[in-house]
C-alpha cells in the first residue's frame, strides 16, 4: 500500500481508523448540506496495474476489511453518493457488478437512495480492459442496469461511444431510476430554486482567516519529531546563519487533486521573515527524482512530404496488427509521443487492432553513445540505419527498453519504429537520454559550500505521489540520500525536512544527522523550525510528535 502514488489520498489500512476518520469528515459535510462521494468502491488495491487489475476476494474478506468504512458512512451520517473502483470483482467490473450495487449497496445496506457514479472512463474498462463487453455500448448496458447512475467521462466528446445502449438497449426501469436518483439529490440541494452560488459570498470565504488558522493548526500538529539530537531543534535565534537546501524549500506543494492555494508561504519565505534574508544561503540541491531520459523533440526528426523536407516522421497506420496491406491512414506525426484509451489513432481506425510504422530521419544533437528506445506497451522494433537496435514483437504492459548507439554531431540516420496494439489501452513515446544534463555532483557541491558557511543546514527532502505515480522503493528517490550524507559530513548541525504523504526509509542516512521532521504536504514549516518554545510528547519508541503552546 505505501508504494502507491495515491497513498497521501488515503486514511491508511486499519478498517477501524479509517471508518471513525470518515464518519468525522464525511459527517460534518453532509450535515452542512454537501454531497460527499466516498471512493472507490471496492477493493481498489490490486497490485497488477491502475485501471484493469482483477480482485478476487471472498465475502468474509470483504465485510471485515472493505466494507465496514462504506457502510458506515452510509448508515451513519448519510452519505448521499458513491464512486465506483477501476478494478474488477471476482470476475466482474465493480462499474457494472449487480451483487456490489445493487444486492449489497441499495438492499441489505438498508436501502441507500443515493445515486452512484463511475470513476472517469471506467464504464469502458468493460471493453477495453476487463473484457466483459462487446462494446461501449453493452458495457453501458452492463452497468446501468447493474447499479450505475451516473456515467463519468472526462469530455463531452465521449458520448457517441455510449449513446446507443441509452436508445432501447438499456431497460427503461433502469434509466428511470438512474434519474430518479439523480433529480432526488437536485432537489435536495435546491438546485432548481437556487442553482447558483453567491459570488460575493464566496469569495468572503476564500482563504478566510479562521480558514487559514485552523488549516495552520492541523497542518502543525500532523507534523511528527522522528529524531532530535544535540538539541537541534528549535534552532536558536542566536544562529547567524542558515542553509536552506532543497526544491521545496521555495515551493509549496498542496497534494494531489488539490487547487492552487491561497496567499501560499514559502518555507523560505517563513524562515526570511523570522530572521531576514540577509541571514539565509540556498541552495536547490537534487532534483526529487532523477530524469533518465525524455520523448525526442520533433526538432530532430524529419520526413519528407511533397518534395519537402518537415519536422516529424511519416506514420502509415493499418487495421490489423500485422502491418501488412495499404495503410488505412498515412499522415505526419511530429513526436511520437502517444496515449490512446477511448479513442483510437484516426477515425477510420478501430480503437483497438491495429499496427504503425514510423519512417524517417533522425539528427544527433553531439557526438557520444547515447541510450535510444522506446517506452510503451503491446510490441515493438526499432531500426537505425537499417540495423535492428530493439526487437521487442509481444503484447505486454507498460515497459521502457533503450540501448546504447554511437552518435555523431549534426549527422543523420534513417530511424524506422514499428508498433502493434491489439487490446486495451495504447502508449507509446519514442525516447533517449542525448539530452539529459546529469548535474546532481555538482548541486551536492554547491549544497556542502553552502553548509560548510552555515551555522545550521536544513535539508528538505521528500517524494512526489500522486495518480500514475506508483513508487517501487520506499526510499527517497534520486541522489537525495547521497545529499543528506554529504551535508551531514560537513560536520555542521543538520536538520531534514520530509515532506510527503506517505512512508519514507531512512535506515540509510538517520544515523548521520542530528534531526529528523516529517511533515504532511501543506505545512508553514519556518513556524515549527524557529518555534521558541515547544514541548515534545513521546508516543512512540523513537517517534516523537511535535506540539506547539
Amino acid at each position: 500500500m505505501c508504494v502507491g502514488g495515491r497513498t497521501e489520498e488515503t486514511y491508511g489500512e486499519d478498517p477501524y481508523l479509517t471508518t471513525q476518520m470518515a464518519l468525522s469528515y464525511l459527517g460534518e459535510f453532509e450535515k452542512e448540506g454537501v454531497i460527499t462521494t466516498p471512493k472507490h468502491f471496492v477493493a481498489n488495491v490490486g497490485a497488477g496495474g491502475r485501471d484493469s487489475y482483477p480482485i478476487s476476494y471472498n465475502e468474509r474478506i470483504l465485510e471485515e476489511i472493505y466494507f465496514p468504512a462504506f457502510k458506515a458512512v452510509f448508515q451513519k451520517v448519510g452519505a448521499r453518493s458513491v464512486m465506483t473502483s477501476y478494478n474488477s470483482l471476482n470476475g466482474t467490473p465493480c462499474t457494472s457488478n449487480e451483487w456490489l450495487l445493487r444486492t449489497k449497496l441499495k438492499e441489505e445496506w438498508g436501502g441507500f437512495d443515493g445515486f452512484v457514479i463511475s470513476d472517469a472512463g471506467a464504464t469502458g474498462g468493460a471493453n477495453v480492459l476487463h473484457f466483459t463487453a462487446k462494446d461501449y455500448a453493452e458495457a453501458t448496458e452492463d452497468a446501468v442496469e447493474a447499479g450505475l447512475d451516473v456515467m463519468f467521462q472526462t469530455n463531452y466528446n465521449h458520448y457517441p461511444l455510449f449513446w446507443e445502449a441509452y436508445n432501447g438497449m438499456v431497460d427503461i426501469k433502469a434509466i428511470d431510476e438512474a434519474v430518479s436518483r439523480i433529480l432526488k439529490a437536485k432537489f435536495e440541494l435546491g438546485l432548481f430554486e437556487n442553482p447558483y452560488v453567491d459570488a460575493k459570498e464566496a469569495a468572503i470565504w476564500n482563504g478566510h482567516k479562521t480558514h487559514r488558522e485552523l488549516a495552520r493548526k492541523a497542518a502543525s500538529k500532523a507534523m511528527v519529531l522522528l529524531k532530535n539530537e544535540n538539541e537541534a531543534l528549535p534552532i536558536d535565534k542566536a544562529v547567524n546563519k542558515i542553509a536552506l537546501i532543497g526544491h521545496d524549500v521555495k515551493t509549496v506543494r498542496l497534494g494531489g487533486y488539490s487547487g492552487p492555494g491561497n496567499n501560499l508561504i514559502s518555507m523560505y519565505q517563513g524562515v526570511s521573515d523570522k530572521i531576514g534574508q540577509d541571514n539565509i544561503i540556498y541552495t536547490p540541491g537534487v532534483a526529487l527524482a532523477e530524469e533518465n531520459y525524455n520523448v525526442i523533440a520533433s526538432s530532430y526528426l524529419s520526413t519528407t512530404k511533397e518534395g519537402k523536407q518537415v519536422a516529424g516522421l511519416k506514420g502509415d497506420y493499418f487495421d490489423n496488427i500485422k502491418l501488412t496491406g495499404q495503410p488505412k491512414v498515412e499522415r505526419i506525426d511530429k513526436q511520437i509521443k502517444f496515449g490512446w484509451t477511448l479513442f483510437s489513432p484516426h477515425e477510420d481506425l478501430a480503437y483497438d487492432w491495429f499496427s504503425v510504422r514510423w519512417t524517417g530521419k533522425l539528427k544527433a544533437p553531439k557526438t557520444g553513445d547515447f541510450n535510444i528506445g522506446i517506452e510503451g506497451n503491446d510490441g515493438y522494433r526499432m531500426y537505425l540505419d537499417g540495423k535492428l537496435i530493439i526487437d521487442n514483437w509481444q503484447k505486454q504492459s507498460y515497459n521502457s527498453i533503450l540501448k546504447p548507439f554511437s552518435f555523431e554531431e549534426g549527422k543523420t540516420y534513417d530511424i524506422k519504429i514499428e508498433f502493434f496494439e491489439a487490446a486495451g489501452n495504447a502508449k507509446f513515446k519514442l525516447i533517449w537520454d542525448a539530452e539529459i544534463q546529469n548535474e546532481w555532483e555538482q548541486q551536492i557541491a554547491d549544497a556542502v559550500a553552502a553548509a560548510e558557511k552555515s551555522d545550521v543546514a536544513v535539508v528538505v527532502a521528500g517524494i512526489h505521489e500522486g495518480e500514475f505515480q506508483d513508487r517501487a522503493l520506499l526510499a527517497l528517490p534520486g541522489h537525495q540520500e547521497a545529499l543528506i550524507k554529504a551535508v551531514a559530513k560537513t560536520g555542521k548541525p543538520t536538520v531534514v525536512v520530509l515532506v510527503g504523504g506517505s512512508a519514507i526509509t531512512m535506515s540509510n542516512w538517520i544515523n548521520d544527522v542530528d534531526s529528523v521532521l516529517m511533515v504532511g504536504i501543506l505545512v508553514k514549516m519556518a513556524e515549527t523550525l524557529l518555534q521558541i518554545s515547544f514541548l515534545v510528547m513521546k508516543i512512540l519508541p523513537d517517534v516523537y510528535q511535535l506540539l506547539f503552546r
